[in-house]
């Protein structure tokens, strides 16, 4: 996969076998992979390009050392030929394999800076790799510690990077879940009170219990009658309810 990918470009970095850079421009290069004399008779045996190699050598003395940098515009300009020609004619020259041609981007670039090695001589940093897996471990375990921990989102947060003085938000899931709770504990409270008070004044049947009950659905009326009556703190006869 992509991640995969880059994470272990990011471990070839570390180890010193490749430099990964940003997106950011790079100008378009070249470097002569054959001789001088090569060139030389390429350019009497090919008077087509015989100009543009000309520009680029006088323009660009250490093509034979390394990159260069060069413009096509400017070598558009200096030779008479149009942009795309320039273009169409180095593409042309890496082709046959008389120079590396790179145009200009603004990608991501990867960059070996070491020699091709086999895998018997391939050596990584495992002291880094193992730290790396633990940092990764710790980070899992964080993240599955805040999905299904009871304590609100934004002081997990803040405790992760060591504020401990945070407080509740009071809109996270957790917070709103807490809320909930309380809220009906205090409505049971509150119907447990109601059913105790009606039944201190009189005895009453199942029907007129639950409709002069003023908080609560009639679901939760009912099963507050059931909790306090298995509870023992009412009682029942089979047709009316007391205390």
């Amino acid at each position: 996969s992509v991640l995969k990918t880059i994470s272990a470009l990011k471990f070839l970095e570390h180890d010193g076998y490749v430099i990964l850079s940003e997106s950011v421009f790079l100008p378009s290069r070249l470097m002569f992979t054959v001789g001088h004399e090569d060139v030389y008779r390429f350019q009497i045996e090919n008077k087509a390009y015989d100009n543009i190699i000309k520009t680029i050598l006088r323009s660009h003395g250490g093509a034979f050392d390394g990159f260069v940098k060069i413009n096509e515009a400017d070598l558009a300009k200096k030779t008479g030929f149009s942009y795309k020609e320039i273009v169409s004619f180095l593409n042309k020259l890496q082709s046959i394999e008389l120079l590396t041609y790179i145009q200009q981007t603004d990608q991501p670039q990867l960059q070996f800076v070491r020699a091709r090695v086999d895998m018997e001589h391939f050596d990584v940093d495992v002291k880094y790799l193992e730290l790396r897996k633990e940092i990764l471990l710790k980070q899992i375990n964080a993240v599955v510690a805040y999905a299904s921990s009871n304590i609100c989102r934004s002081i997990q947060l803040l405790n992760y990077f060591d504020e401990t003085n945070a407080t509740k938000c009071g809109v996270c899931d957790v917070c709103l879940a807490e809320r909930r709770t309380v809220n009906e504990v205090q409505l049971n409270d509150e119907i447990d009170f109601e059913i105790i008070s009606l039944l201190q004044h009189q005895p009453l049947i199942l029907d007129d219990l639950v409709i002069n009950i003023k908080n609560g659905s009639e679901n939760e009326r009912v099963d507050a009658i059931r909790e306090l009556l298995d509870a023992g703190k009412i009682k029942t006869d089979g047709k009316k309810y007391y205390i």
